[in-house]
This record gives C-alpha cells, structure tokens and sequence, in this order.
C-alpha cells in the first residue's frame, strides 16, 4: 500500500505493420504522480491500527496464560501441604490415637460412644487425606493440560 503513494514510471514500444503504409512505430516514456491518495493512506493507517491490535491481542493472551499457569501452580502448592498435613495425621497421629482410645476405654475411662468418635475421627483423617490426594492429582493433571506436557 505504500508503493501506491510513490510515483511510478513505465516504459513502452509498440510496432504495427499496415498492408499499404509499412511498419508504424512508437516509444512511450511516463511517470504515473498520484495525487488523490487520502484513501490509501487511510487504509494504511487502519492497517497499521489492526497490526497493534493484534499484537496487543497476542500479550493478554499471553498474560492470560501465564496467569493461569502461576494460578495452577498455587493450587498444586496448597493441595501439595494438604497431602504432606493429612500424611502426617496418618502416620503418626492416628496411631497414637487409636493407641490412647483403646488404653482408656480398657480401663474403663471412656465410654464406646467416645471410642467410636475417636475411631471417626481417624477415619475422616485418612478420608481427608485421599481427598486430598485425588484434589493434588486433578491439579497436576490441569497442570500437564495447560503446559502441553
């Protein structure tokens, strides 16, 4: 489109052969000046408007992605510490839970009710746990779809 602003130059010979009057010929030199091109130079201006647009398309876009991967990688983080607490519970709370319920309702300090709540209360801790574990999985499995791995 810039091109169409420039002038332009031609250059032109012709030759034609009449029955009765021989060989005709011409030479032909001209310089093409455009002097309307207000609309060319407004189409180029509006080109240019949509490169910018685009390329202002392509950053948040980009922004937008990189936001994400920052926002799966919170998640995996947290889901992260909640599998290394409820891990923690497992190992080494719930035995010692068990171990306590069972001493004192041997000896008779607690009822079966309390006993069955303690025995609950270990029971929603590993319940805890797998979910946080199937949460950690989901989170990595986003993690691989967003990064294409």
């Amino acid at each position: 489109m810039k091109a169409e602003l420039k002038p332009s130059f031609n250059v032109g010979y012709a030759a034609q052969n009449f029955n009765q009057g021989g060989w005709l010929n011409a030479a032909q030199a001209g310089v093409a000046i455009p002097l309307f091109n207000g609309q060319t130079k407004k189409r180029i201006a509006a080109q240019e408007k949509q490169i910018e647009i685009g390329n202002y398309q392509y950053q948040s876009t980009l922004l937008s992605f990189k936001q994400d991967q920052l926002e799966i990688q919170n998640t995996l983080n947290l889901y992260q510490a909640g599998v290394d607490f409820y891990k923690n519970q497992i190992e080494t709370i719930n035995p010692e839970i068990i171990r306590i319920s069972e001493l004192n309702y041997q000896a008779g300090e607690i009822s079966y009710l309390e006993l069955l709540n303690t025995l609950q209360l270990m029971t929603t801790n590993n319940k805890n746990y797998w979910e946080q574990i199937l949460a950690y999985n989901k989170a990595v499995a986003d993690f691989q779809f967003l990064t294409n791995q």
